[in-house]
């Protein structure tokens, strides 16, 4: 994941490793993007897959799951 460039906004299908997972395998989120969150800090992380709608703040970004639709001033 540290061959991503730098942004402001990533957006993925599943979560970082760690944040919004669920207790099924199938549901574990990325190591790749725990790395990237720290390497390079972008301000938000969205992504879907856990089937909740929650936000956390992990070091400098904010991770927000989105189940359904978020609409979000930026």
């Amino acid at each position: 994941m540290s061959a991503f460039p730098p942004v402001d906004i990533f957006i993925s299908h599943n979560s970082p490793r760690g944040i919004h997972e669920r207790n099924d395998d199938a549901y574990a989120g990325f190591d790749g993007l725990v790395n990237y969150l720290f390497e390079h800090k972008p301000k938000y992380l969205f992504h879907g897959h856990q089937h909740i709608n929650r936000e956390t703040v992990c070091d400098a970004t904010k991770v927000i799951c989105v189940y359904g639709w978020k609409v979000m001033e930026i």
